[in-house]
């Protein structure tokens, strides 16, 4: 992820937008080109980490949340 993000060539566009009071206004936008790759190995990291903390929950019945999970489950 940091190699995509180091690497990632962007490009740059002025966008123009109109105000609540009508006045229009003019900024610059970047589109980076592994900006998608790089929010999906975000999101697949996130879910990689819950379900190593689910595992450790679920490996430990003695754990006061394990019978949460437990009847979480069970509903």
């Amino acid at each position: 992820m940091v190699y995509l993000t180091k690497t990632d060539e962007h490009e740059e566009f002025e966008v123009t937008n109109v105000d609540d009071e009508g006045n229009e206004y003019t900024s610059t936008e970047y589109y980076l080109h592994n900006r998608q790759l790089v929010d999906y190995i975000y999101v697949e990291q996130k879910k990689e980490r819950l379900i190593e903390q689910l595992e450790i929950l679920v490996n430990d019945e003695e754990n006061e949340n394990f019978k949460r999970l437990e009847d979480v489950l069970r509903e």
